[in-house]
C-alpha cells in the first residue's frame, strides 16, 4: 500500500487566480481545486482582486456581480491569505529580486515559506533568485507524480 502523497506548497500569483476565474474549466482551476496543492498568497491579493473586479466580470463573462463573487469566494477558500507582518522581513530581498515592485509581496512570501511562486509572469519566471513554477510545469510534475518542494 502506498503512502499518502505529499501536498505541494505554493504561493499563488494573482495572474494564476485570474486565469482560473476567467477560464473556470481549465487546468489552473483543476489544480487549485485538486487535493495535491496547499496554496498561499499575501493579503495584497485582495487589493489586486478589488482593482480588477470589473475586468474579471467582462473577461470571465459573468452576467451578474454575484456570480463573480461566488466564484471568487469559492477559489479563495482554497488559498491561505498570509498577513504582511509574517513575511515583511523578506520584502527588501524581494524588491531586489523582482523586476516589478508590485510583485514583491508574492516573492517575499515565497522566500519566507521556502516554496515556489506559481506564476505565468514571464519577467518573474526569468528573474534570478526567484523560485517559480508555471502551470505547465506544475501539471507535468503532478501527472508524473513527482514533486519535491
Amino acid at each position: 500500500m502506498e503512502g499518502k502523497e505529499k501536498r505541494i506548497r505554493l504561493v499563488v500569483d494573482t495572474n494564476v487566480l485570474f486565469a482560473a476565474i476567467i477560464n473556470s474549466g481549465d487546468d489552473t482551476a483543476g489544480i487549485i481545486f485538486g487535493d495535491n496543492v496547499e496554496l498561499y498568497s499575501p493579503e495584497f491579493l485582495e487589493v489586486e482582486i478589488a482593482k480588477y473586479r470589473e475586468l474579471l466580470m467582462r473577461k470571465g463573462k459573468y452576467e451578474k456581480a454575484e456570480l463573480l463573487e461566488e466564484a471568487l469566494e469559492h477559489l479563495l477558500r482554497r488559498i491561505t491569505i498570509i498577513p504582511l507582518e509574517l513575511y515583511v522581513d523578506k520584502i527588501p530581498d524581494a524588491i531586489k529580486a523582482t523586476p516589478d515592485p508590485k510583485d514583491s509581496e508574492f516573492v517575499a512570501l515565497s522566500m519566507k515559506l521556502g516554496c515556489p511562486l506559481w506564476t505565468q509572469d514571464k519577467e518573474l519566471i526569468e528573474a534570478e533568485g526567484i523560485q517559480t513554477i508555471t502551470t505547465k510545469e506544475l501539471l507535468e510534475k503532478l501527472e508524473k507524480g513527482r514533486y519535491r518542494s
